[in-house]
């Protein structure tokens, strides 16, 4: 798979920074795109926000790296497309009134939740 290289915006720190990548996988989350890739400059595996990517380059070249990457098992965990994999999952106890809790059994926030209905 060629290298890809662009422009990217940086919410957070409101900067546009070149980036050189190694794309691994596209995924959806809440509505919007993301490019799953290998960062070239520090190798540590990032998400971009396809909206946030500007002035895309594809390379003639290809990498020639091997990733032993699972995109299902990488973000079993996760929620969205933040995986903080140097932490375990944590219990969360969430509670509504009876009419919002039809709502999350409905639409569950997560592949782990659980619903128990207390008075």
């Amino acid at each position: 798979m060629p290298h890809k290289s662009f422009v990217y915006y940086n919410y957070k720190n409101k900067i546009l920074s070149s980036r050189k990548v190694h794309p691994l996988a596209l995924k959806q989350s809440k509505d919007r795109w993301y490019l799953i890739a290998v960062d070239t400059n520090d190798k540590a595996l990032k998400s971009f926000g396809l909206d946030r990517i500007n002035y895309l380059d594809v390379s003639d070249k290809s990498f020639r790296e091997k990733y032993n990457f699972n995109l299902r098992e990488h973000f079993r965990n996760a929620f969205g497309v933040m995986n903080l994999s140097e932490q375990n999952p944590e219990k969360i106890v969430l509670r509504c009134s009876r009419h919002q809790g039809e709502y999350i059994r409905s639409f569950p926030l997560h592949h782990s939740q659980k619903g128990y209905l207390t008075k």
